[in-house]
């Protein structure tokens, strides 16, 4: 497996953070969720449209990636997860993804997914 570099590339959000409570909510988590679970519908509806473009999927796609997102964050928020935490937890799913060969074997030569503190 490629050692992941302790210093470089941090997980970050590729969205502007949503304006929500605050204190977070469970009420807020449950919605948010909700809200993960119709954007991954409207893919899959983007998907089984003939009239559907590929762009409108991918639109679709990075939607998802916004609530997971917004998502992650209310739940950092809410349980007081830390940016170092976080991280560590990125790490941790890259290297089993690692180990059960979902990456390829030069997946991390370059450093690209680096994670830093």
């Amino acid at each position: 497996m490629p050692e992941l570099r302790k210093e470089g590339r941090a997980m970050i959000y590729n969205f502007p953070k949503y304006i929500y409570s605050d204190p977070v909510s469970e009420s807020d988590i449950r919605l948010q969720h909700g809200k993960c679970y119709e954007e991954l519908n409207e893919i899959f509806y983007a998907l089984v449209r003939d009239e559907e473009s590929p762009e409108r999927v991918m639109e679709e796609t990075l939607d998802l990636l916004h609530c997971v997102e917004t998502l992650t964050r209310l739940l950092q928020d809410k349980y007081g997860i830390t940016r170092n935490h976080l991280n560590l937890m990125h790490i941790r799913i890259m290297e089993k993804n690692d180990e059960r060969g979902y990456y390829g074997e030069n997946w991390n030569e370059d450093g690209a997914y680096d994670v830093g503190f």
